[in-house]
């Protein structure tokens, strides 16, 4: 099981100020796939920043596996590629609806 950062900030906060005896349930709601580059680095690899790269290596250097419609995903057609800026945002919404 790999832990997506956002658990394990969850994890770390519990593990340093919870009382031991306390009984208590941690529900991840993410996936490490998403945050594959992070995952990566937490796990040492410093230097990926795309997430196939990221995912390749973690697979290859872990005990894991990606589910397989993440691994689809990357080989499926790009639709949207227009990059709009932050001050025209509302506009290309306007004009996508």
């Amino acid at each position: 099981y790999i832990m997506d950062p956002h658990t394990a900030t969850c994890m770390k906060s519990y593990e340093k100020d919870a009382t031991k005896d306390l009984k208590t349930i941690v529900y991840s709601t993410a996936e490490w796939t998403k945050f594959s580059p992070t995952v990566a680095r937490a796990l040492g690899q410093a230097d990926i920043s795309e997430d196939t790269a990221a995912i390749e290596w973690i697979k290859n250097n872990t005990n894991v596996t990606s589910p397989e419609m993440i691994d689809g995903l990357f080989a499926k057609e790009i639709k949207h590629t227009v990059i709009v800026e932050k001050e025209d945002i509302q506009k290309e919404m306007l004009t996508f609806l």
